[in-house]
């Protein structure tokens, strides 16, 4: 609230060390724990938990290869791309070369991430693979096997439940600070700043953005009693953000490759896109809650449980009735939600623009079109494309003295 982008780069450094730290110590010592990698491996492997290539084309199972490989692709571009706080974080260098190194760098550092975070799930399962704490009842929800795992290898190590919680508070505070971050920058200049006709100085400005800060990071904080009775967390998290990614990319995509998109066709076609995701989101996280979609998952045991843990263990009674079978839209896979998002933006904006006056590609600049498409717009428009090349090429042509009369 008070440091502003500069705070959330500096604290966003630290806690990305903490939260690398914090899994690779969980993992190391819960490999060294279970018998080392190749247990790992062959456990996970009997219990047909190693899928890599399910070609299944059917879209409402949840993992498949398509899914993760097209979804997940529309996912990270969104989220790359046409997400404020990572444009904010790209035009924070000092140049595009340096913008550039840093998406490398986040596109290694998620790699990472998430390839230990798996591996980490394969050691978990590897270290409770006849004794599950889920059927036993000794945890609630799968979201909480980390945590007890933690605290089941956490004997010999001291302090090192203070490391994972540090790695976990690392995780979501630099998620959520840059969030905040960008989320005031966006609320103060685009509806503030243009609402309010006088001049607004700098330190009142400072202020206004730290009241907002405030505000969005209460309601935050509040967001946490809606969430716990979701489903698991990352399917709620990208449910969510697919609502609004999927349209903000698509509106982007077809102001880049579509030079007869217009305003009209852009602004309905992301708000038909938003609404059309955020139905199926929104009825897909109810029906989930409601028991109407459950996901089929893999064979887990507790026939390696000492006797008090089977005793806690609950077999299931539950009445045969009839479920009412949720829409079949609302099963399609949530790594989906996000290229569902960007389709339905595109081909509605485009018919919105063709049955209201579509722009006329000559009168496009090039420069706002990527150079993909270049070569398919009409020849006036390479004309001037041609114009400006040479004279940029005639610029650097001149003399050093000349560049300095002229500036």
């Amino acid at each position: 609230m008070l440091g502003g982008l500069k705070a959330v780069v500096w604290t966003d450094t630290l806690q990305t060390f903490i939260m690398f730290g914090g899994v690779i110590i969980v993992m190391i010592l819960g490999t060294i724990n279970v018998g080392g990698p190749g247990v790992v491996w062959e456990r996970s492997q009997q219990s047909d938990r190693l899928e890599f290539f399910n070609f299944n084309m059917d879209p409402t199972i949840r993992h498949t290869f398509w899914n993760i490989s097209f979804g997940n692709y529309f996912y990270w571009l969104a989220s790359c791309s046409v997400n404020q706080a990572m444009v904010q974080r790209c035009l924070a260098m000092p140049t595009i070369y340096k913008a550039n190194i840093t998406i490398l760098i986040l596109a290694l550092g998620i790699l990472g991430i998430v390839t230990m975070s798996c591996y980490t799930g394969l050691v978990i399962y590897a270290t409770f693979h006849d004794c599950d704490p889920v059927s036993t009842h000794t945890i609630q929800k799968a979201d909480q096997l980390l945590p007890y795992f933690v605290m089941q290898i956490s004997d010999s190590v001291p302090g090192l439940p203070g490391i994972f919680l540090s790695g976990v508070f690392s995780a979501a505070l630099s998620s959520m600070s840059t969030g905040l971050n960008s989320m005031t920058g966006v609320i103060f200049e685009d509806l503030i700043r243009p609402v309010v006709k006088e001049r607004i100085s700098e330190s009142r400005a400072s202020l206004i953005m730290k009241v907002i800060v405030a505000v969005i990071g209460t309601v935050c904080v509040g967001m946490v009693f809606v969430v716990e009775n979701m489903g698991t967390l990352v399917q709620a998290a990208k449910s969510m953000t697919g609502i609004t990614a999927g349209s903000l990319l698509g509106v982007f995509s077809m102001g880049m490759f579509f030079p007869w998109a217009n305003a009209k066709g852009a602004l309905v076609g992301g708000v038909i896109s938003m609404v059309f995701v955020g139905w199926i989101s929104i009825g897909s996280q109810i029906s989930i809650a409601k028991g109407q979609i459950k996901f089929p998952t893999k064979p887990v045991s507790v026939e390696g449980c000492d006797i008090e843990f089977l005793n806690n263990t609950v077999k299931s009674t539950a009445i045969p009735g009839t479920v009412n079978e949720p829409l079949y839209i609302y099963r399609i896979s949530y790594t989906l939600y996000t290229m569902i998002g960007v389709a339905t933006a595109i081909i509605v904006g485009l018919v919105v623009s063709f049955l209201t006056k579509p722009n006329n590609s000559e009168d496009v600049d090039p420069d706002l079109l990527t150079p993909v498409i270049h070569r398919f717009l009409p020849s006036k428009v390479k004309h001037i494309e041609l114009q400006a090349h040479k004279q940029d090429i005639a610029e650097l042509q001149k003399s050093p003295f000349e560049h300095q009369l002229k500036d």
